[in-house]
């Protein structure tokens, strides 16, 4: 059997290793580590075989079989550390991607309206998943007009307000009319500062103050 045949039998024996909950729960350095005592028990292997037998083994003989064995428990050890760690991140990225859909729900409202309140300091990375999350649950319901409200957000970056802005303006694209309430003076400023211009958006100090007025329109 050539070396690469052989490595391949292994691929799918790695990744049931690697993703075995036994496994996924045991530290990586104790996995290491017992990868290691088996290599050493078959250099031991080795050893009483080649004592067993009547004639001689040349010591390149067994240095082959030695280093074939060291080879094999080295790429299955790095594989199977591998695929756990790949497993893990996997899993990560899947409770990062609830949490940022947790953290911006869109509230249905009556009459083609919806609420979608911010809480706690957003980053990059959760105002790309607020943006996304937004407009596709907005074309879903069928909302016409969003109330956003900032109140609960004490922290954005110049990055974060310009991505704001763009929200707004993307909802403007599919029909969807905003009123943005809660600013912040941390974020008034930002914003001053970037020249964003919320002209075309109705701004109101509070929810309340924002709900009541759309529905005197």
């Amino acid at each position: 059997m050539e070396k690469s045949e052989f490595f391949e039998g292994f691929e799918e024996w790695v990744k049931g290793i690697g993703r075995d909950p036994e496994h996924l729960n045991t530290p990586t350095h104790l996995i290491m580590r017992e990868f290691l005592r088996v290599r050493e028990q078959y250099m031991e292997f080795i050893d009483e075989y080649t004592t067993s037998l009547e004639v001689p083994v040349s010591q390149k003989s067994i240095d082959i079989w030695k280093y074939a064995i060291i080879e094999a428990i080295d790429v299955v050890m790095t594989r199977v550390v591998e695929e756990k760690s790949n497993h893990f991140n996997a899993r990560i990225e899947e409770q990062q991607q609830t949490i940022n859909d947790l953290s911006s729900p869109l509230i249905d409202l009556p009459e083609g309206k919806a609420l979608l309140p911010l809480v706690g300091d957003i980053d990059s990375d959760r105002a790309s998943a607020i943006f996304e999350n937004t407009l596709d649950g907005c074309t879903k319901k069928r909302v016409d007009h969003l109330f956003i409200d900032l109140s609960g957000v004490y922290l954005v970056d110049t990055r974060v307000a310009q991505q704001i802005f763009q929200l707004i303006t993307g909802l403007r694209l599919i029909g969807v009319s905003t009123t943005l309430s809660g600013i912040r003076p941390e974020i008034a400023q930002t914003a001053v500062q970037l020249g964003i211009d919320f002209g075309q958006v109705s701004i109101t100090a509070n929810l309340a103050q924002a709900i009541s007025q759309q529905q005197a329109t």
